[in-house]
């Protein structure tokens, strides 16, 4: 029988460590994408520069000319940060989808190693279900994951520099609600987290479920048990529904909350940045800069919350993928090519018998 899995608990970073192997395979395309975040990053920091210095230039120069220049600046300078944010996703995200097929063929051809019994005493359902809901999870992590927690750091540095070149007052006050906002988001993906645990169980107990009275059908016919059968699987439905409404709900309270932090930042902005404008502290091109920059920082706290949340599912369902991955057969696997070549002499039964598992001495 396969050794029982160590049933230690490990960190989140530990756990999604068995993932680096697959991770320096393309450790090339993620550098690739390290360096396109930097740079989509940086053009658009250009962009609230170049808003700043088309504001204060047009009272001197109120032309079309002078607009027109501006919003041509501000055109390519944006198109090339979408241009690199689009390359971003190209090394990043399909190297997370490239991941997913290896470790997808590894977990099936570990599969194809290990004893019957594991089949015996393992529901079906479970097995789809890692192979692919969790999988999923995991390649979140890699994707989404990896590129806004470096997209994150990146951003937060290459902007919050220029604000306090602006104004530090001003930044220390606007900064104010944004750590209320990601401390939420936090709060806000453990519970989902949570509920997307009691999802994953009950995913893969419908599908055990459904994959049983597939392969029985003839029995389920047999003995007359359609309507019985049918009772229990709407129920486990139900079950499966009002998990997932659960999550829905508690998500509803992701926008709302976001939106009324973003606004309270935007209010602070608008109202101690007006009266420096007033007293000729700041410049109106460099107030509407801010109410950019502002925005720029909104996304990286948010996504700070909701990469932590990202890291938590990867890391439940890696657990769970490790648990089957480190089991070893007992019998060792050899290839059956050699295998055929290599067989001599006869063979025989003796003393063969029969038990079922767990069953007493005597339950021949």
């Amino acid at each position: 029988m396969p050794t029982e899995p160590t049933k230690k608990k490990a960190s989140a970073l530990k756990t999604l460590a068995t993932l680096n192997p697959y991770l320096r395979r393309y450790r090339r395309e993620l550098l690739l994408g390290c360096v396109t975040i930097i740079a989509s990053n940086v053009l658009a920091v250009q962009v609230g520069l170049l808003l700043q210095g088309g504001i204060d230039l047009l009272p001197s120069h109120p032309t079309m000319a002078t607009l027109g220049l501006v919003a041509a600046k501000i055109l390519v300078v944006a198109a090339g940060s979408g241009l690199a944010l689009f390359f971003t996703r190209q090394m990043i995200i399909v190297t997370s989808r490239r991941v997913e097929y290896d470790l997808r063929n590894d977990l099936f051809g570990h599969l194809q190693t290990l004893d019957t019994d594991y089949f015996r005493q393992t529901p079906t359902g479970d097995l789809m279900a890692l192979a692919t809901n969790d999988i999923n999870a995991v390649r979140n992590y890699l994707g989404p994951g990896i590129m806004y927690s470096i997209n994150t750091v990146v951003g937060f540095f290459s902007t919050l520099p220029i604000m306090l070149s602006f104004s530090p007052k001003l930044t220390a006050y606007a900064l104010i609600p944004l750590p209320l906002l990601s401390l939420s988001i936090y709060l806000l993906g453990r519970g989902i987290h949570s509920r997307f645990l009691a999802i994953q169980e009950q995913y893969a107990t419908l599908t055990t479920r459904a994959q049983e009275n597939l392969a029985g059908v003839r029995v389920v016919r047999a003995y007359t048990r359609e309507d019985h059968e049918i009772a229990r699987f709407r129920s486990l439905s139900t079950g499966y529904l009002e998990k997932n409404m659960s999550l829905t709900k508690f998500q509803g309270a992701f926008q709302p909350i976001t939106l009324l932090l973003i606004g309270g930042a935007v209010i602070i902005v608008v109202w101690l940045g007006g009266r420096e404008v007033i007293a000729h502290a700041l410049t109106i091109g460099q107030l509407s800069a801010f109410i950019v920059f502002i925005a720029r920082l909104t996304w990286p706290i948010i996504a700070l919350g909701w990469v932590v949340n990202i890291i938590q599912r990867a890391a439940a369902s890696m657990g769970r993928l490790n648990a089957l991955l480190d089991l070893r057969p007992t019998l060792p696997v050899v290839d059956s090519t050699d295998a055929l070549t290599q067989i001599r002499g006869a063979v025989s039964f003796d003393e063969v018998w029969f038990r079922y598992p767990d069953a007493g001495e005597d339950a021949w």
